[in-house]
């Protein structure tokens, strides 16, 4: 599998999830002046890396508690084929980033992918249970 067939794998995952009613929206990346986009492109292009057209961001909306684990699910088995990228998110939302950090390495997953996805859903509960 090449790079940008890693990347619609992980839009597959992403529209299985939207088909067990999983809220998602996805937003191509921010309009950039040429010269920034250039210097995206340099810095960020390489065979493990998607073209910066398909950078977007991929956001999912919580309406139960459910949806959480099923998400966190699909990231880590996006994870252990070899595909990582950025998350983060709120208490009714999660978010991913298919962006300069989107890369695919084969069989490449570190447990601190694992860990840093589990690591980033940790921090978000908190965060709610805080807030109530």
């Amino acid at each position: 599998m090449e790079t940008i067939d890693a990347f619609y794998f992980a839009i597959e995952k992403i529209y299985e999830l939207k088909e067990e009613n999983i809220e998602v929206k996805i937003t191509p990346y921010r309009k950039v002046s040429e010269e920034e986009k250039q210097d995206l492109i340099k810095e960020y292009s390489g065979p493990e890396r998607i073209p910066f057209d398909k950078w977007c961001k991929i956001t999912f909306t919580i309406n139960k508690d459910d949806d959480v684990r099923k998400i966190q699910e699909v990231g880590n088995y996006l994870g252990m084929v070899g595909i990582s990228f950025d998350t983060g998110g709120c208490k009714r939302q999660r978010d991913w980033e298919f962006d300069w950090s989107f890369s695919y390495i084969p069989k490449s997953e570190k447990f601190e992918w694992i860990q840093a996805r589990e690591d980033v859903e940790d921090m978000i509960s908190k965060m709610n249970d805080l807030s109530g």
